[in-house]
């Protein structure tokens, strides 16, 4: 995949599995203005996020184990 922004990085749609460069998009909503990500072959949508807020996988960390 090409690198380019992260709004238009391809990437492979979980609906229709075609390798697409999302169309994307903002509206603003209860909360804010929010950045989303659409599938411009099928219109499903793909991403989305509050503008502002990166697009970072935030991973769960480990519980820890009471013995």
């Amino acid at each position: 995949m090409a690198k380019k922004s992260d709004m238009q990085a391809e990437l492979k749609c979980p609906w229709c599995e075609a390798i697409i460069a999302p169309i994307a998009g903002r509206y603003t909503g209860t909360y804010g203005t929010l950045m989303e990500k659409r599938c411009p072959r099928c219109h499903n949508l793909v991403a989305t996020r509050l503008e502002g807020i990166p697009e970072t996988i935030i991973k769960k960390q480990p519980e820890e184990r009471i013995d």
